[in-house]
This record gives C-alpha cells, sequence and structure tokens, in this order.
C-alpha cells in the first residue's frame, strides 16, 4: 500500500510539473489577449472621434472660407477630442501632439489640405 501511495504522490507531482507552467502560460496569454482588445478598443473609440471632430474642423474652415485648414484649428479639434474623450485619453496617456496628427490624418482622409506648422 506505502508503494501505491508513493507511486500516485510521484505521478502527481509529475502532472503538477507538466501543468502549472502551461497553466501559467495560458493565463498570461489571456492577459496579453485581454490587454490587446482593450487597446484596440480605445483604438476604435478614439478614431471615430477624431472623425467627428474632423468633420466639424473642416466645416469650421470651409464656413470662415479658408481654402485650408489652419494648426490653431487643429490644435483646437485636438482639444475637443481630449475633452470629450478625456477619460480614454487619459488611461491611455495620449500626448496632445498624436491627438492632432489623428485630426490632421482625418482631414486627409476627408480631401482637405492642412497648411503646415
Amino acid at each position: 500500500m506505502e508503494y501505491l501511495t508513493q507511486v500516485a504522490t510521484a505521478a502527481l507531482a509529475a502532472l503538477a510539473a507538466v501543468l502549472l507552467p502551461a497553466a501559467r502560460a495560458a493565463l498570461r496569454a489571456a492577459a496579453e489577449a485581454a490587454a490587446e482588445r482593450v487597446l484596440l478598443d480605445l483604438q476604435a473609440r478614439l478614431g471615430g472621434g477624431a472623425s467627428r471632430v474632423a468633420g466639424e474642423i473642416m466645416a469650421q474652415a470651409q464656413a470662415e472660407g479658408l481654402a485650408s485648414v489652419p494648426p490653431a484649428l487643429i490644435d483646437q479639434g485636438a482639444a475637443m477630442l481630449k475633452s470629450r474623450y478625456a477619460d480614454t485619453v487619459a488611461r491611455a496617456n495620449i500626448p496632445d501632439g498624436t491627438l492632432a496628427g489623428m485630426i490632421v490624418g482625418e482631414l486627409g482622409k476627408l480631401g482637405a489640405s492642412v497648411l503646415r506648422r
């Protein structure tokens, strides 16, 4: 009986030695996938917001009779995006320059010309 206990203990130890690293790797992969999904959600949310703000900025530039969108309006758009999505911007720690770049990119998609700084 003691021999069977030793064999069973050894078998369980061997099984644990194999399963624990695999479980750790699976948990690590799940955590990385969750973090990536959160990042993609943040990007999608900000991308949609940047698109809407760019449309507003383009309309404002056209209403003012401007042929190109000046840097001041881009800065205004970045500030609008930052205020509308303050929690997202703060959580992702996105700099103002990146927000301005998102606005410029969306304006480009709309066919607007942008004055360089």
